[in-house]
Order: structure tokens, then C-alpha cells, then sequence
């Protein structure tokens, strides 16, 4: 979408006391600066964490402060004295994007400057890595506290003083008119923060703001209009948001408003006028860092998209900080936000989490009675929290798999998180001998860690209903065999790669056949169908003990994993973890065959693409088909082929209609010719 869409803004009401009165959108709260700092804080939280909605503070630009330094900092002067400065360079180049063509560009920062004058500047600039240490100061000394970048109420604080984890956070936003940001939310579902701090003359950003409450249904309206909303490419025009039915709140952002939005908001910007910087960062909380442990990180596995911040590390971090505090200090505010951090360490630790004994028996799966599991070896060096998964980019905690130096000589070593590997993910060569499994450190010291604090806080706190959720569900602390029937991605990647070496053994690598396929591999893995099967004797009436007392035995048909995602409609890697059963083929029955046409919710957005193809584009990534041993067939085809713009269920049934009639055609002239 280009500027042109938003010229009907140019007809919307300019002034704030009825910017949306006449034109169906709702207004956020908005308070003023001067009012006490406890209520403003108070009205914040409340807004974020119990209505879950937008709020703008304004008049920011009344204090002192801003009167004194805003104008030096943030005017088109100053952002070229700034930056002339920092670089020694008068003609320094920089990074925009083109919001016509969609596309990067490098131009001279005077350029930029003296086009933003101009009335269509078609350029926005947005950086991240030079913003000035003076600005930081200036946002510091004007906010308060729990609401600054990288404070005492922000986990990202935590990593500020290491440089190899810490993030880019705070941003700047430059533009002119006609510059727009596309509809997104917030990395890693953390809590935005946005500030204009100059502005030319009747110059404004206009914001478009979705309830997270309303997400679901944002990216349903997303797909109707045929676009992919975390691809994070396009902005609804007014009259797509005014009939989708969905809550938009809209803002007229002026100099001195700051708007806060709640985890997971869609929002969008337009600006319009002449110039307008803004400053923004995101503040992660103990209740946004476990929302993204337990949704949004795994969604971004699903898409392979980085991720921005260090959630896990910041948890860890915050965890041992917040650990010997306990003897110290009881306040009732400090024990609910560690208790919430611990629930959080908790849901990483059970990633991680091998759990030997539990996964005995699942899907008839077994190690050798001789098994002992070993601790993996630990990386050389210590490098910790700084690894990524080669494939869906997500941030290694701990445990992963490495590919060495024999098919990567001249490049990194090739890493997969154990989810990846679980689910069946590989190097690219599909060598699977060369994987290792690996830790960045021994897991006995964040076990007891946890345990101590857990402990702790149960003797404060008293409240034997936390207790139980944070330790029974998951795991004891002791670690004994696990009782949640989920088993942790750690313990599933185990599972496949033991069973990968057992058939090495010896050098015979053992090659395992697929009953339904009869594809034969070393790295095939397989279930047995557990779906019970009729007796082939018939029953009489006579004889009641044959009728009453007959044993249905299982199929235990052999699966390879694309014939379970074929016929089964589920995963490996899902029956595993979630016990999740399936049929066979030949177990189906025609309703279910009719029933499984046209849907697919357990793999929604898991079919086949190959990882150089970014899942941004195609909605989603799991290893090709190739590595899986299963052969090339239509179905497979299938998945490859989809185009972006139809929903699933649509061109599923769209295929299936047009084998059926290419199948009725050769019918009809068999019987013809016969």
C-alpha cells in the first residue's frame, strides 16, 4: 500500500477532542503529564494489564526539561549537528526505506533532511544502532521511572551491561509526509512506548490501534484482503478497517504525547504534514516475557523469525538477580513479580528438560535396557546466550544440536534448537551421523536455582495453589519422572537421535522400511498405528464368549512421518509430545477421509518448504519432504505449490474437486471406448 491510500485521512478531523466522533473510530485514554506521577502510573498500569488497551499521556512538552533541551535535540538542525558529529563525516550516508517502491535505499543524510521539507518526501528513516546517548538522557530525566527505557521495571535492564546479548531497543522514527509504518505488534509481544519529540508546524502521526483482545481477528481480515499480516508488509486503508468489524483506536500524536500499547496490539502509523521524530523502545515485564515463552517464541519458530530480544536470558538474568533479594526484601509487588519470573524460568527449564524415564512406552518407543544417558558435552569456550538456531532462528538457551567442521570447513557450524530437530529439521547435506547434541552450560546449576527460589517464596508467600502450579505441572524439583502427559521439545529431539545411533551401531546402520510408502532409510522414523482392528472370525449369537470376551488387537502398521502426515493428519513430533494418536491408511474410514478434506488445524501452518525459501513469504517452514524418505507424490506437491492468497481449507478443496473430476473424466471415456 502506498501513501495515495491514506489521502482520505487528510478529511478526518485534526482535532483531538473529536478525531473519531464522526468516523466510527474509538478513542484511547489520554491523560495529562501533570497529574500526579502515582495515579499516571496507576491509570497506565490498569489500561495495559487489566483492560488491555492503548493510552496516550500528553503535554510532556509543558515541563521544564523539554522546554530547555527539546528543541537543541530533536529539530532537523540538531539531528544533523548530532550525527555529523558522531560519524567526523559531513557527508554521511544512511539506510531509509522508499515507502513508494517498498525498497531501501542509501542516501546522504543532507538529502534526506532537506527533503523531508518538501510536501510528498517518499523516504522514512528508522535507525536503531547510533541513537544518541543525549537522548537517552533526556527521555531518562523526563519519564518516570517504570516506564523508561531499560529501568528498574524492565528486564531488559538486566542485559544492558553485556554487550553480546543486549538488543537494540530504543528507535528512532524520522519521516515526512505520506511516510507510514505497516500493521504489526510489538517484538516478542512486549509493551510498546512511542514519543514524539518535534514535530514541524500542523504536523502529525496518525496511529490506528487493535485491542490484543481482537488479534485473531486481525489476521483474519489480513488474509481475507489476501495479504499475510506477520509478513508485516501492509496497512489497511480506512475503509478496509471502518467494514472489518474490528475495534480500531485512533490517535493524533502530537509533540509531548507519548502512547503506551499493550503486548500484541496491531497498530499502524501514518504521518503526515512535513517532519515529524519520534523515539520509541519496549519494555519487557515479567507477564510479557512468559506470554512470550509460552506464545509468541513459538509462533516465531513456526516462521522463522529472529527474535529481537533476549526474553530467555533476560529471565535468567532477572532470576539470579532476583534470588538473593529474597532475604532482603518482602514487599508484596517484588514476591508477585519474581513469582511470575520463576513460572517463566520454570517453562524454559522444561524445554530443556531430558526426561529419560517418561518417554519409555510412549508410541511403543524404548532404548536398550543397557541405556544411560549422558550428559552432553559442553561448548568449548562458555559461549552462552548468543547462539541461533540456522533454521528457525530462534534464540538457543542452552541444549541444541551442532553439525562440526566435516560438511561446514569454511562457515560457522550449522546449529539446530532441539524443537527444530525434533520436529525432523536437518542440515542441509542430511548427513545425520554428524549431529551432536551440545550445552552451553551443565543444567545442575539453573535446577537448583530454581528450587532454592522456589522454596524461598513458598515460605513467603504461603499460597499452596502457586505451589502447585509452578512445580507439578511441569516438573518436582527434584526432577523426577515427569506427570504432565506433554513431554518437553528437549526430550522428543532426545528420542529421535538416540534412535539414530542405536542404528549406527557397529557401523551396520540399520535401514527402517515404511509399510505404507515402502520407502527404506537409516534416518526413517516411524510409529506403529495403534488403532484397534475387528477380529477377522465372525460372531455368532451362540457363541457369547467369542462375542463378549475377544481382544481387539492394534494394527501396528508401520508409519514413515510423511505417510502420518499424509493419511494421519498429525506429526511425529506431535504424537510424540502430545500423544496424540493417528490411523493408518488402511485403519481410515471414508467419513474421516471426507472429514480430513479440507481441514488441516494440526499443521496449519507447518507444510513443506524448503529453508532457503524465508517463511516470512510463505507463511511457515518445516523441512523438505526429501529429508522425511518419503517420495515426491502430489500430495507433496501439494504443499509446495499453495498459492499465498487462498486460505488452506479453499485450495484444499479446490484440488480435491478438480482431481475428482479429472477422475470421473477418464471414467466416462473408458466406459465410451469399452
Amino acid at each position: 500500500m502506498d501513501g495515495s491510500h491514506f489521502e482520505l485521512l487528510e478529511t478526518l478531523s485534526t482535532t483531538r477532542s473529536g478525531e473519531n466522533v464522526d468516523h466510527g473510530f474509538k478513542t484511547p485514554e489520554r491523560l495529562s503529564a501533570s497529574l500526579p506521577r502515582d495515579n499516571v502510573i496507576e491509570r497506565v498500569r490498569r489500561a495495559i494489564e487489566v483492560d488491555e488497551l492503548p493510552i496516550v499521556i500528553s503535554d510532556w512538552n509543558l515541563e521544564d526539561i523539554w522546554e530547555d533541551k527539546a528543541e537543541d535535540l530533536f529539530s532537523m538542525n540538531g539531528i544533523s549537528r548530532h550525527f555529523n558529529r558522531f560519524t567526523h563525516n559531513e557527508s554521511r550516508t544512511i539506510t531509509v526505506r522508499d515507502h513508494i517502491t517498498m525498497e531501501d535505499r542509501t542516501i546522504k543524510l543532507k538529502e534526506f533532511l532537506r527533503s523531508l521539507g518538501q510536501e510528498d518526501c517518499p523516504y522514512y528513516w528508522k535507525d536503531e544502532d547510533q541513537i544518541p546517548k543525549t537522548w537517552d538522557n533526556f527521555l531518562t530525566d523526563l519519564l518516570p521511572e517504570e516506564l523508561t527505557f531499560c529501568g528498574p521495571f524492565d528486564l531488559n535492564k538486566r542485559l544492558k551491561e553485556n554487550p553480546k546479548v543486549s538488543s537494540s531497543n530504543l528507535m528512532s522514527y524520522i519521516g515526512g509526509h505520506g511516510s507510514w509504518t505497516p500493521c504489526q505488534f510489538d517484538h516478542c509481544g512486549s509493551i510498546g512506548h512511542n514519543i514524539m519529540t518535534w514535530a514541524d508546524l500542523d504536523s502529525s502521526s496518525v496511529w490506528y490501534i487493535a485491542s490484543p483482545r481482537d488479534y485473531d481477528k486481525v489476521k483474519r481480515a489480513w488474509a481475507s484482503w489476501g495479504k499475510f499480516f506477520e509478513q508485516e508488509k501492509y496497512s489497511a486503508t480506512v475503509d478496509q478497517m471502518l467494514e472489518s468489524g474490528i475495534d480500531f483506536y485512533r490517535v493524533d500524536q502530537r509533540p509531548g504525547d507519548l502512547v503506551i500499547l499493550p503486548p500484541m496490539a496491531p497498530h499502524q502509523v501514518y504521518n503526515k504534514g512535513k517532519a515529524t521524530v519520534r523515539i520509541a523502545w519496549n519494555r519487557i515485564t515479567p507477564k510479557t516475557a512468559l506470554n512470550a515463552i509460552e506464545n509468541v517464541l513459538p509462533r516465531y519458530r513456526e516462521i522463522a523469525r529472529p527474535e529481537a530480544y533476549k526474553v530467555k536470558a533476560a529471565v535468567y538474568a532477572a532470576v539470579l538477580e532476583g534470588c538473593p533479594r529474597l532475604n532482603l526484601q518482602r514487599s508484596d509487588s517484588f514476591l508477585k513479580s519474581f513469582m511470575v519470573c520463576l513460572e517463566a524460568f520454570g517453562r524454559i527449564l522444561y524445554d530443556d528438560w531430558i526426561d529419560v524415564k517418561h518417554i519409555e512406552g510412549r508410541r511403543q518407543l524404548s532404548f536398550p535396557d543397557d541405556h544411560i544417558f549422558q550428559e552432553p558435552a559442553t561448548v568449548e569456550g562458555g559461549e552462552t546466550l548468543t547462539l541461533v538456531c540456522s533454521f528457525c532462528q530462534a534464540d538457543i538457551w542452552n541444549r541444541h544440536l551442532v553439525c562440526g567442521n566435516k560438511h561446514h570447513p569454511r562457515t560457522k557450524p550449522y546449529l539446530l534448537c532441539m524443537e527444530c530437530f525434533g520436529r525432523g529439521r536437518g542440515c542441509p547435506h542430511r548427513d545425520t551421523s554428524d549431529l551432536v547434541i551440545r550445552q552451553c552450560f551443565r543444567m545442575d546449576f539453573p535446577i537448583s536455582l530454581f528450587a532454592m527460589s522456589v522454596k524461598r517464596v513458598a515460605e513467603l508467600q504461603k499460597s499452596l495453589s502457586w505451589l502447585k502450579k509452578i512445580i507439578v505441572k511441569p516438573w518436582n524439583v527434584q526432577c523426577h519422572s515427569s506427570i504432565d502427559p506433554v513431554l518437553s521439545s528437549a526430550t522428543v529431539a532426545y528420542a529421535r537421535y538416540r534412535l539414530f545411533r542405536e542404528r549406527e551401531k557397529g557401523g551396520s546402520k540399520k535401514k527402517i522400511m515404511c509399510s505404507e510408502c515402502e520407502t527404506t532409510r537409516t534416518n526413517l522414523m516411524t510409529l506403529h498405528c495403534l488403532h484397534p482392528r475387528q477380529p477377522r472370525h465372525k460372531t455368532t449369537k451362540k457363541s457369547s464368549i467369542n462375542k463378549y470376551n475377544y481382544q481387539k488387537l492394534p494394527c501396528q502398521l508401520k508409519c514413515c512421518e510423511s505417510c502420518i502426515l499424509k493419511h494421519g493428519d498429525t506429526t511425529w513430533f506431535r504424537a510424540i509430545k502430545w500423544g496424540e494418536n493417528f490411523h493408518c491408511k488402511s485403519c481410515r474410514s471414508c467419513s474421516e477421509d471426507e472429514e480430513k478434506q479440507g481441514s488441516e488445524t494440526a499443521l496449519k501452518f507447518e507444510w513443506y518448504a524448503k529453508p532457503t525459501l524465508f517463511c516470512n513469504m510463505n507463511r511457515g517452514a518445516v523441512d523438505d519432504p526429501d529429508f522425511l524418505g518419503h517420495r515426491r507424490s502430489s500430495f507433496t506437491r501439494h504443499f509446495q505449490k499453495r498459492p499465498r492468497s487462498l486460505d488452506v481449507d479453499q485450495q484444499r478443496t479446490k484440488e480435491s474437486k478438480g482431481r475428482e473430476d479429472e477422475i470421473n473424466e477418464v471414467m466416462r471415456k473408458r466406459r465410451r471406448s469399452g
